[in-house]
């Protein structure tokens, strides 16, 4: 009887977390067989993996297996074809998705003169398409199977063949994988012998690790001595490479290609949970994968960051309790980089992005609405130049929960902006929002909100937004006042010590409000209002309890920011 298959953890990389989700996937094929309906647990243990099960599996349970594939079979090309004797059993049809793949794609470059709704709708119409359930549709499970036909191919074959050619001893073939992982075969490790050679039954026992499902593993000097200078690919045993495969294929990987210069990469995702149920981390990367977009290298690790978390958060609103941080139970993504070499790609990073430490479910929609903010802040950011700058501190503050980076950040976003907007360069770039700044802070930590909710802070930054980011959506034949241009890196040049902030922010005001009195005596009325005396004096006695760089990082921040239903000059 199986309760709970312990996985010990080898590679610490992604290929660890892949061969869980394939023994748990492996005991979710087994109960629907027998018409189970129960849940599967995987907990991370630290240095190995558990797949508890609530209804244990016993020997009855084997005795009544009917054969079902492990892993689907993939259809490399017309020449190779199907194995005999394959029936009606499921496949995966490379060459007829490709097909599909072209057709959307050229579908997709028809409408690419359509803008605004029209638009839309038409992209609209072709996912809709393509997507549909009941007629052929793009998989979406193509972007893994796309990758395994020349990873290499013929270890996929052997895998898949081990089931297929030995039928008649699945259920041999199935005890010996849960004999593995049960505790007893954990405690003695790889100290078992071979199905050769106690059952009498045909398997390739060690296969080339596919490097996509190993990513520390690859072809080259692999020799377990220094005794030659042959490259080859290193071996591992049928089993472990068997769940590698289907816990990438039943939702635990996702490829996705980076533009990088002319040509395209590629990056690898894996989620890692310390705890959830196996139906949940379905629900969670089947959205997942059918709202995924490519996009350039740091940009997508916090595109794909914040979307996960965003998903969590959905799917587990029941099962969490209040209090309890997303990092608990989500404790984040795999990443690993591809580069495309022409016929082959070679890893070139293997990193982990963690889930932020101050998400909490108790604030759920507030984390939401706060994600989909960011998400639409950093699709307006193009990724070159000094932007590099800028995505690496948002990265940084993001997977490290470093605060001082997210400063670094809205520091650079206020210079990037001004120069992007006055340029017209990005049509979709936008502003940080007042409301959403608010909830950021005071979510991470509670004394924010002192600096926030003083007057003279929310004058001075109304101030900094009137002469700049407000101005740049009035047109300029319409502007009554110049741009402050540049005010940005001043603003962060003087944030060093309390008396150049000061001396900074009087000079500031002083000409900020002389403008504007200049302005009235034109024309007979005020555009924008005066920070007034009390509020200059409210904010210097902030300066006095804040050190100088959280103050002008916060003024940063908030004066390149805009209220949902703040009015422009040209609107006054």
């Amino acid at each position: 009887m199986y309760e709970i298959l312990h996985i010990s953890k080898e590679a610490n990389t992604y290929a660890d977390t892949l061969l869980a989700y394939g023994v748990a996937h492996l005991v979710q094929a087994i109960y629907d067989n027998q018409n189970i309906d129960e849940d599967i647990h995987i907990h991370d243990k630290g240095t190995n993996y558990e797949v508890r099960l609530d209804e244990p599996i016993t020997d009855e349970m084997l005795d009544k297996l009917k054969y079902f594939q492990v892993i689907e079979y993939l259809k490399k090309d017309d020449k190779i074809g199907i194995p005999k004797d394959f029936g009606e059993r499921k496949y995966f049809n490379y060459p007829e998705q490709r097909e599909l793949k072209k057709k959307r794609k050229a579908e997709f470059d028809k409408i690419s003169g359509l803008k605004g709704d029209a638009y839309k709708k038409a992209k609209q119409l072709i996912e809709e398409k393509y997507h549909t359930e009941g007629q052929k549709r793009i998989r979406d499970d193509y972007d893994v199977f796309a990758q395994l036909i020349s990873n290499p191919y013929t270890a996929f074959l052997k895998l898949h063949d081990n089931f297929h050619n030995n039928q008649a001893y699945f259920k041999t073939l199935i005890s010996e994988i849960l004999n593995l992982y049960s505790p007893q075969g954990y405690s003695i490790k790889t100290n078992y012998k071979t199905l050769s050679k106690v059952k009498k039954i045909k398997v390739d026992e060690k296969v080339t690790m596919l490097q996509l499902l190993n990513p520390n593993q690859g072809k080259g000097l692999n020799k377990a001595k220094a005794s030659g200078m042959s490259v080859g690919n290193l071996k591992g045993h049928w089993i472990k490479e068997t769940m590698k495969v289907s816990g990438a294929l039943n939702f635990g990987m996702i490829c996705q290609t980076v533009k990088v210069g002319n040509s395209y990469d590629m990056k690898v995702f894996v989620p890692a949970f310390s705890e959830m149920k196996l139906h949940e981390k379905v629900n969670i990367m089947q959205t997942f994968k059918k709202t995924a977009k490519s996009s350039s290298p740091v940009k997508l690790d916090i595109l794909n960051s914040l979307r996960i978390i965003e998903l969590f958060l959905k799917e587990r609103t029941k099962t969490l309790r209040r209090g309890k941080r997303v990092k608990d139970s989500l404790l984040g993504l795999h990443s690993v980089y591809q580069k495309d070499l022409g016929q082959n790609k070679a890893v070139v990073n293997i990193s982990f992005l963690e889930t932020p430490d101050f998400v909490d479910l108790a604030d759920k929609d507030d984390w939401l609405e706060i994600i989909e903010e960011q998400k639409k802040l950093m699709n307006g950011i193009t990724e070159q130049g000094d932007a590099m700058l800028g995505l690496l501190a948002y990265r940084h503050f993001l997977n490290g929960s470093n605060i001082n980076e997210y400063f670094k950040f809205n520091y650079w976003y206020a210079t990037y902006f001004m120069h992007e907007f006055s340029n017209k360069k990005q049509t979709y770039i936008t502003t940080n929002k007042i409301e959403t700044l608010n909830k950021i802070f005071t979510l991470m930590d509670i004394s924010f909100k002192e600096i926030i909710e003083n007057e003279g802070f929310q004058s001075v930054s109304t101030a900094i937004r009137k002469s700049t980011v407000s101005l740049q959506y009035t047109p300029r034949d319409q502007r009554k006042f110049d741009v402050q241009y540049g005010l940005a890196q001043k603003l962060q040049n003087k944030s060093n010590s309390k008396e150049d902030l000061i001396a900074f922010i009087s000079e500031f005001v002083a000409k900020y409000n002389s403008d504007t009195a200049r302005q009235h005596e034109k024309t007979g009325y005020s555009l924008r209002a005066n920070v007034k005396d009390k509020e200059l004096a409210a904010f210097f006695d902030l300066a006095d309890k804040v050190k100088p760089k959280v103050l002008g990082a916060m003024m940063a921040a908030y004066g390149f920011a805009l209220n949902k239903k703040e009015k422009t000059e040209q609107q006054q």
